[in-house]
């Protein structure tokens, strides 16, 4: 049965099956979907656009941005004091388009406004010479968390939250002072992002 909305009470060519907006009730008196799938849709009125009517799908909305990267099964060469954003190649999941195993694979990246909540954590090779840096930074430019943990094998967890734009992205950076080369491990980090619930 179509719905539509109408000034009206009904009577006077007014539709009985309407969904009035001076009528109480009539929502809750529709039968409720109890398990809504993505494909269902919703009607309203668009604000961009002189409130014209709109259809919008559930599968749309923002009801589970989320995705976890990691760099298994490769390891990462990090130089000796040089900050390094770490590259991720592969995706546990990606609910949103956050991350590309393809281009910019240090990225994960905000797909609308909102508050975003990323941690993660970086296990290094051994070496107890010097100190480890794990920063989360956003591409809008300022450093949300910094660890750091004297040399070692050492494993940093960290994470922080995050007031994104769409298109901004968080990438996790590392920097260790050893006085050469060190790994970080390809078995040992993950990071993930997700947009605050509401």
């Amino acid at each position: 049965m179509p719905i539509y909305v109408s000034k009206g009470g009904g009577g006077g060519g007014a539709d009985d099956d309407a969904i009035h907006d001076n009528v109480a009730g009539e929502i809750a008196a529709i039968a409720e979907k109890t398990a809504p799938v993505a494909a269902d849709m919703l009607i309203g009125e668009n604000s961009a656009a002189a409130n014209a009517k709109m259809m919008v799908k559930l599968g749309s909305l923002p009801l589970n941005i989320s995705c976890r990267i990691s760099n298994y099964p490769s390891t990462q060469t990090i130089a000796h004091n040089t900050p390094t954003a770490v590259l991720f190649g592969a995706e546990g999941w990606d609910t949103a388009n956050m991350h590309s195993t393809v281009s910019n694979t240090s990225r994960m990246i905000a797909p609308s406004d909102g508050i975003y909540l990323a941690f993660g954590g970086i296990l290094w090779a051994d070496n107890a010479t010097g100190y480890r840096i794990v920063t989360m930074t956003p591409s809008v430019g300022s450093v949300c968390i910094s660890l750091i943990l004297p040399g070692g094998n050492a494993n940093i967890f960290g994470g922080g939250v995050f007031d994104l734009n769409a298109g901004d992205y968080v990438e996790a950076v590392v920097t260790q002072t050893s006085g050469g080369n060190l790994n970080v491990l390809e078995y040992s980090h993950a990071f993930m992002i997700k947009l605050a619930d509401v």
